[in-house]
């Protein structure tokens, strides 16, 4: 499935490949500029002031297939309500609710009768997820091609499809944006890894654009009888070296040897309910990613296959293309996570001197 922000950079080639008069996103060598291409996706989300609508999720994998409709109001950047209407899954149901406004997620449970509230300083939003960095790797990462053009909820739509293939296996993705406003209103994910093949697709069965909104939509009052959960607390922070995060936490974040041609491309803490977590990414030329994590230790174990470096014990896990190597050195827990075969990875552990 893709991610948030490979969906931007997606919409951005649907730019780039589609808009009359897009001749300064493109350098003299005629590759794509990703920061203009940005600045123009910008300008484009920047008139959306709400989006309403239904959509309909729905995913297939080793032949059982689950669907989810939800209604949904999103005021940009940082405002929005979605409700379950129909759902066959076994983690939602009908009447279940997501509100979010002023830095305030409440996360509403029908068939429990009680919700949770996350206070967080995160943006959200179109205009809050557009960054050249993922324009820039989807299109190094990605086969991308234009398919025309097609109408999804009455509205005029522009068709990308995007193939990317790794070792660990293969995806494509044909999203349809709409020709307006940029806003993905259908986009359909098959993912092969190993023997197992996924597909998900997400369509607006309707859709409207800067309807006027109430302020009391994304304001949350519980239903009769309804309990709160929990309330906790996300917060994050950036740094331009790793030496200024290593600063800034109450724990050491010894930085590891990458491997050649990477270099560093930013730093954050990760607050929750006082808990601090620290995140390092390495990028190279082709924009493959590093990320170290560091994170006071926790009695929760780790899952995946341990194995023994130098006296260290440490866990390796695989998510789709990525490897992760996972360890716990006196109380505190580190990660290395890429694009990397497990030996590489292994062999970066030695170096952080802990």
């Amino acid at each position: 499935m893709l991610s948030k922000q490979q969906l931007i950079g997606t919409v951005a080639v649907a730019l780039l490949v589609v808009t009359a008069g897009c001749s300064a996103a493109v350098t003299d060598s005629g590759a794509p500029d990703p920061e203009q291409i940005a600045d123009k996706i910008q300008e484009r989300t920047d008139e959306i002031d709400s989006v309403r609508g239904e959509k309909v999720t729905t995913i297939e994998r080793d032949g059982e297939t689950n669907k989810t409709v939800t209604r949904f109001v999103q005021r940009p950047p940082n405002e929005s309500w979605s409700e379950v209407v129909s759902a066959d899954t076994g983690y939602q149901s009908a009447g279940d609710r997501v509100v979010r406004s002023d830095g305030r997620i409440v996360s509403y449970d029908a068939s429990e009768n009680n919700y949770t509230v996350l206070e967080t300083d995160f943006a959200a939003g179109p205009g809050q997820m557009i960054s050249a960095e993922a324009i820039e790797r989807t299109l190094n990462q990605s086969n991308v091609s234009f398919e025309g053009t097609d109408t999804v909820a009455g509205r005029d739509v522009y068709v990308v499809s995007l193939d990317s293939d790794s070792e660990a296996g293969t995806s494509n993705t044909t999203l349809k944006v709409d020709q307006e406003y940029w806003y993905p209103l259908e986009y359909t994910t098959t993912s092969q890894f190993g023997d197992t093949e996924t597909t998900m697709t997400m369509t607006h069965r309707n859709v409207t654009f800067n309807e006027p909104v109430a302020d009391d939509r994304f304001s949350f009052d519980p239903p009769e009888g309804a309990t709160l959960e929990r309330t906790s607390s996300v917060g994050s922070e950036e740094f331009d070296s790793v030496e200024r995060l290593d600063a800034a936490t109450g724990f050491d974040v010894p930085a590891p040897s990458v491997p050649d041609g990477y270099s560093f491309e930013s730093a954050n803490t990760f607050s929750t309910d006082g808990n601090t977590s620290a995140s390092v990414v390495y990028t190279n030329d082709t924009d493959a990613r590093l990320r170290y994590s560091v994170s006071p230790a926790t009695d929760a174990g780790m899952d995946g296959e341990t194995v023994t470096v130098g006296s260290t014990e440490v866990t390796v896990s695989e998510f789709g293309s990525s490897t992760r190597v996972a360890w716990t050195c006196g109380d505190t827990q580190y990660a290395l996570t890429g694009e990397l075969d497990r030996e590489q990875l292994l062999g970066l552990v030695e170096s952080v001197d802990c």
